[in-house]
């Protein structure tokens, strides 16, 4: 079987819900390619469908180390940094999505699991910090547009007290 034959059968499995049958397709796949970058991501993402997360992670590294670009690189990044943070891996996923931030700086997804990173690693405060501003910033609810200033102002210190 050709390894587009080989694709194919595992994105029918992947409709079919069958997400076991797909990554054993898929890690035939990278036998005979190695360092495709799309391959790890499909086998990553295959993983966390079925909640095996440790072994997502590796494949997701691969995937990102191999030269996955555009919103793939994006979603590996976010998927990594959800799969380190869902083994417990807080300052893993913290790094994993700062530097996803780096080259995504707009990503909401990533600056909303950034937030959840914060929240594992004791910084409650800070989170909640962080997702009151994303809130203020990209909700599109016309009374939040109204408080957007006073919102923001919050997320700098939501413990301030004015006189």
């Amino acid at each position: 079987m050709s390894i587009d034959e080989m694709m194919e059968e595992a994105a029918q499995l992947q409709a079919k819900g069958d997400a076991r049958a797909a990554i054993g397709v898929l890690l035939e796949v990278i036998e005979k390619q190695p360092t495709d970058p799309l391959v790890h991501e499909m086998v990553a993402k295959s993983y966390d469908r079925i909640g095996q997360e440790a072994n997502a992670v590796p494949h997701y590294e691969q995937a990102l180390e191999h030269g996955l670009d555009g919103d793939d690189r994006l979603h590996a990044y976010i998927g990594l940094g959800s799969s380190q943070r869902a083994l417990g891996r807080y300052a893993d996923a913290a790094a994993t999505l700062d530097r996803c931030l780096e080259e995504f700086p707009d990503s909401y997804a990533a600056q909303t699991f950034r937030a959840m990173a914060k929240y594992n690693e004791g910084d409650a405060k800070g989170a909640f910090e962080y997702l009151l501003d994303l809130h203020a910033r990209t909700c599109g609810d016309d009374d939040v547009r109204l408080y957007r200033g006073p919102l923001q102002l919050y997320a700098e210190d939501i413990e301030a007290v004015y006189e």
